[in-house]
């Protein structure tokens, strides 16, 4: 953030601090971008200056920003989550009930990881945005953060390779990017008009052009920006694509992607067990309570269920890969549930380590333990 001179502003800067009209309201407020007609306005009034973002300056800030959130947040943030998936697979148990000394350590190991992989999405790219979206509105940033540890979370529990979970992550970062050029303020009005609800309505699309602006050319990370408002129902926005309720990595027209899936899934949880909720944060049985409500219209009913399992288990009908045995660097996709060890999937293998495409076989994971396996969205 930087002082400049109004006789210096240009279009497109950001204002970075409310500009007062004098009159105890605003001219101009935090994440305005300027347009011509605004900067003469304000030199028709005399201001001497403004307050603009400056993306480098206001970078080293959101690196500190992030740094500080996730010690502080992201330890609490999976330490609930655990709570509540305990409590939906053993009903019955006190909400209040503590933890063993060794789960504890596994959670806090699970902050480590989490932390690793938003600080490798970090780039100067996404930092940027993400620094626009702070200078526009700090719990912007904040629920990014959120919705990205209980998404890495939630991946790493549902086999994802590092590629995958690194989309993810950046996904669930900035999926609001888009609010940051919304043309009204409207994020702090209690009521919308319908014109401004149309106009709030529009920020996935509007994440997407932050995305193309910004160079970020993900694949997964403009799917979750632009689909995590849609639902299964197809009653969502901003295109109304529709689900299927079952998991698949194979990316179908007019169809949610399942990263969107996931961070629909992991962005309600945060709203839910926000602290900035109105009447405060939900306990956990009205949190399960919402999310069971919405399963299968609202949310991915198949990847709910995950969701709402504690155990790591890696899911039917997604793109995997061998890392270890024989068949290391073989691809195909995951088919069935495996009838020798529960928990354990049957992979379907059509392409060697080079890529080259082989006669289709299956390797059952509950025959063969020792194999190991990821999945991935594409």
């Amino acid at each position: 953030m930087k002082r400049v001179l109004t006789k210096e502003l240009k279009p497109g800067m950001v204002v970075a601090r409310d500009v007062p009209d004098g009159k105890g309201g605003f001219l101009l407020r935090r994440g305005v971008p300027l347009s011509a007609a605004y900067i003469r306005a304000l030199q028709e009034r005399d201001y001497a200056w403004v307050f603009i973002s400056d993306d480098a300056s206001d970078s080293l800030v959101v690196e500190d920003m992030v740094s500080s959130y996730l010690a502080s947040s992201s330890l609490p943030l999976l330490r609930s989550l655990r709570r509540l998936l305990a409590a939906n697979s053993q009903p019955g148990t006190p909400a209040g009930s503590g933890q063993p000394a060794t789960e504890d350590t596994a959670v806090e190991q699970e902050a480590e990881q989490v932390s690793c992989v938003v600080g490798q999405v970090l780039s100067a790219n996404a930092v940027t945005a993400m620094a626009r979206m702070a200078s526009n509105d700090q719990t912007l940033l904040y629920h990014g953060l959120d919705t990205a540890t209980v998404a890495v979370s939630f991946g790493m529990r549902l086999g994802l390779d590092e590629a995958s979970l690194r989309s993810l992550a950046l996904g669930c970062l900035l999926h609001d990017c888009g609010k940051t050029l919304l043309r009204e303020h409207i994020l702090v009005l209690p009521l919308l008009s319908e014109e401004q609800l149309a106009e709030l309505r529009r920020h996935p699309l509007l994440g997407l052009q932050v995305l193309r602006e910004l160079g970020l050319d993900d694949l997964q990370v403009a799917s979750i920006v632009a689909q995590h408002h849609e639902r299964q129902d197809g009653l969502g926005y901003p295109r109304g694509s529709r689900g299927t309720n079952h998991i698949s990595s194979a990316q179908q027209s007019g169809r949610i992607a399942l990263a969107a899936e996931v961070a629909s899934i992991c962005d309600t949880y945060a709203v839910l067990t926000s602290d900035t909720l109105a009447g405060g944060r939900l306990e956990d049985h009205l949190v399960l309570r919402s999310l069971q409500r919405m399963s299968g219209t609202v949310l991915n009913r198949q990847l709910l269920s995950h969701f709402l399992n504690p155990r790591p288990l890696i899911p039917v009908g997604m793109f995997a890969y061998v890392q270890s045995g024989k068949n290391a660097g073989y691809r195909g996709l995951t088919v069935r549930r495996s009838n020798r060890a529960e928990g354990q999937v049957v992979v379907r293998l059509t392409q060697d380590g080079s890529g080259a495409w082989v006669q289709p076989f299956e390797v059952d994971l509950g025959e063969e333990p020792e194999v190991q396996v990821k999945v991935a969205f594409e």
